[in-house]
């Protein structure tokens, strides 16, 4: 279990989930997992966001739940598909994210990278993806590609530039 702090959460929010506000994001996974990276519930959310597998199958597809910035993107997926909505997290709309405010806040003054993100603001480094797993494909991994903020959607010139380590 890895329980992520306010800053590292924050980090996730702004960089994994534009056109959003951090501070909501990172206080609705407070609420929603307790900023904890395995979280699963009984009705079968899981990860940081808690993201519902019957609503949203297919991204269990593309995405390692369990790796916080695959999280992050896929409740970035969620966001987007409501129309750039907090609406399908539960703890959005029944209000309880709002206790967690003042955590959540505490992350926005210095946000902090995940370890292992692989953000170095370059498009070289290093991506740490731990085991391989049948749902890691090349789709996920040019997802996990970063230049100065900016998805690179899978460019082949950045792929070839950077080192992938399992393990």
């Amino acid at each position: 279990m890895t329980i992520l702090s306010a800053r590292q959460v924050y980090w996730l929010a702004q960089h994994y989930i534009p056109f959003s506000n951090p501070t909501i994001f990172t206080a609705i996974c407070a609420a929603e997992s307790g900023a904890n990276t395995l979280a699963v519930s009984y009705t079968h959310d899981y990860g940081l966001w808690q993201i519902n597998y019957a609503a949203h199958s297919g991204l269990f597809g593309l995405y390692n739940w369990r790796n916080p910035i695959n999280n992050a993107q896929m409740a970035s997926s969620v966001y987007e598909a409501a129309g750039r909505s907090y609406r399908p997290w539960v703890t959005y709309t029944n209000g309880a994210w709002e206790s967690h405010l003042a955590w959540a806040r505490s992350g926005s003054s210095n946000p902090q990278p995940v370890s292992g993100s692989g953000q170095t603001g370059t498009p070289s480094g290093e991506l740490n993806l731990g085991p391989p797993s049948l749902k890691t494909d090349l789709y996920a991994i040019g997802k996990q590609l970063w230049w100065g903020g900016r998805d690179m959607h899978n460019s082949a010139m950045t792929i070839r530039r950077v080192r992938i380590r399992y393990g």
